[in-house]
């Protein structure tokens, strides 16, 4: 029975080759190959190539989903503080402003107050040469000179 079943397979080997399918033949393990042999090994071996690439290719974007997340975490994280900085430093113009404005109305002051001090002076000076005059002439007056 195996012995027909050989001489069948081989019938149609030679009905095959006559029929110009050169390339029929049975492989290592007794499987029917319409190709050569060396071409299924190398298309097998091209599909676990294939199947290897396509894992890495599947980790290397798992890896740059990941990166690209950290980036764009980093990027809302520098956005954030970038806008803090620029509040601060808003609000620390506005500071340097209102000390400057402060300064400004604090000096006018000094300078009305040393005024009104000179003028409160030379009043004062005014009124003792006045005083002196007064009792200058209450001495003459009183002692007849």
């Amino acid at each position: 029975s195996r012995r027909a079943f050989c001489l069948k397979i081989n019938n149609i080997i030679s009905y095959l080759q006559i029929m110009d399918f050169p390339d029929v033949s049975f492989d290592d393990e007794c499987c029917l190959r319409v190709f050569d042999q060396e071409k299924c090994k190398r298309s097998s071996s091209l599909a676990s190539d294939c199947k290897l690439l396509v894992s890495k290719l599947r980790d290397f974007q798992e890896i740059t989903s990941t990166l690209m997340a950290n980036i764009n975490t980093i990027a809302e994280d520098t956005e954030c503080k970038k806008l803090r900085t620029i509040g601060l430093r808003m609000k620390l113009d506005n500071m340097q402003r209102d000390t400057q404005r402060a300064t400004s109305i604090l000096q006018s002051r000094i300078e009305e107050k040393e005024q009104e001090l000179d003028r409160y002076q030379t009043q004062l000076e005014s009124l003792l040469r006045a005083d002196a005059y007064q009792r200058n002439e209450i001495i003459k007056l009183k002692y007849g000179n």
